[in-house]
């Protein structure tokens, strides 16, 4: 089960519930291989998100949850779950990743509340100011499960 306070999400790959955690190690990985990561928010976000960025971003995750499925069979997984549905999930971890895990207690005010919201719809806007102390919540967004 993933823990929201920590800024884990919830992915349900092969009838098991991991918790894709943001990390350094995972950050790093994800940076190495496609570049900042706040550009690759913005294409993720984006409305024509490139699919092999967002496989990869996903298949880097999962290899870091506890309890993944074998890493030959992740690729396949990721697809029968649809990636267009995973997307929210990936960009949320992401900004968890970059937020900190405080945000995704929900902890944010109703700009950033909103903003999250447009995240999640795939419509990545800067970050609003007004809470110096918050950051944005997530529970607006997805986690992109059926």
């Amino acid at each position: 089960m993933s823990n929201p306070q920590r800024g884990e999400v919830s992915l349900r790959l092969d009838s098991r519930d991991l918790a894709l955690a943001p990390s350094f190690a995972l950050l790093a990985e994800v940076e190495a291989e496609l570049g900042p990561l706040p550009g690759l928010l913005h294409r993720l976000a984006a409305e024509d998100w490139p699919a092999t960025e967002l496989a990869r971003v996903l298949r880097l995750a999962v290899a870091h949850a506890p309890g993944a499925p074998a890493d030959e069979r992740v690729e396949g997984l990721l697809l029968a779950a649809g990636l267009a549905r995973l997307r929210p999930l990936a960009v949320e971890l992401l900004l968890n990743a970059l937020d900190g895990a405080e945000g995704a207690a929900g902890s944010g005010s109703r700009a950033e509340a909103s903003w999250s919201e447009e995240v999640a719809q795939g419509k990545l806007v800067g970050k609003p100011r007004g809470n110096p102390v918050g950051k944005p919540g997530r529970a607006a967004a997805s986690t992109g499960r059926a």
